[in-house]
């Protein structure tokens, strides 16, 4: 049998609004233009940018 499967990987973080500049050099992206917490923001990096 042959099997074939896909496979994503993605780190998240719930950034501290004081480190937001951090992640975003670093290449970190907003999952939702919607994050209605005062506090932090929930961001991902893609692992695919490394491979690609």
């Amino acid at each position: 049998m042959n099997f074939e499967f896909g496979l994503r990987l993605l780190l998240t973080v719930d950034a501290y609004l004081n480190a937001v500049a951090f992640y975003e050099k670093n290449g970190f992206r907003f999952m939702n233009a919607e994050d209605n917490d005062p506090h932090t923001r929930l961001m991902y990096y893609d692992l695919m940018d490394i491979v690609a």
